[in-house]
């Protein structure tokens, strides 16, 4: 019984840091692709490598 807790509380810390790296991940991207909207208009490729770094 002791194992199991132990492994599915383990478990549950790894998908809490996974959401929460995912999450810190989105808003860079989303800063990112703020900065470099303002830089110049023509990054038509930004929104899907920045897609793939969430991902």
């Amino acid at each position: 019984m002791n194992s199991r807790t132990r492994s599915s509380h383990s478990d549950l810390n790894m998908r809490t840091i996974f959401i929460l790296l995912t999450m810190f991940n989105y808003s860079v991207a989303l800063f990112s692709k703020n900065i470099s909207g303002r830089i110049s208009d023509n990054n038509a490729q930004t929104p899907t490598s920045f897609v793939n770094i969430g991902v």
